[in-house]
């Protein structure tokens, strides 16, 4: 179904035999483009959302099927690759990435978001 938002926002949702949005295709209400896969019979069930930031960031973010946000892969805008991992209550619990100079970055953190292990 391709569609227009009450605000003009252009939107494509793929359906699948069931009626359930299984893909769509959207823009933030910042204009960035968003691509979301869905593996259940409604937007709450795990998923997939691709994007691109305005400034050309890329980002790779996973939802379980409570549709809770669990991963989040992403391009800073210095290039930086970085991985923020999520407890169920949305806590950032490990952070992965490659500092511009090459070196490698490791945090793991408390259900408080607390700090309790790093390196370098």
């Amino acid at each position: 179904v391709l569609a227009v938002e009450k605000d003009g926002t252009p939107e494509l949702v793929l359906h699948d035999q069931k009626g359930a949005p299984r893909a769509m295709l959207f823009l933030s209400e910042d204009g960035e483009p968003l691509l979301a896969l869905h593996g259940g019979l409604n937007q709450r069930a795990a998923s997939i959302v691709l994007s691109v930031t305005n400034d050309g960031q890329p980002g790779l973010m996973l939802h379980d099927g409570t549709g809770k946000l669990r991963a989040a892969l992403k391009v800073t805008e210095n290039g930086e690759p970085g991985l923020n991992l999520y407890d169920e209550k949305h806590t950032i619990r490990a952070l992965m990435a490659v500092l511009a100079n090459g070196t490698p970055w490791l945090n793991l953190q408390n259900e408080k978001g607390k700090p309790i292990w790093s390196a370098p």
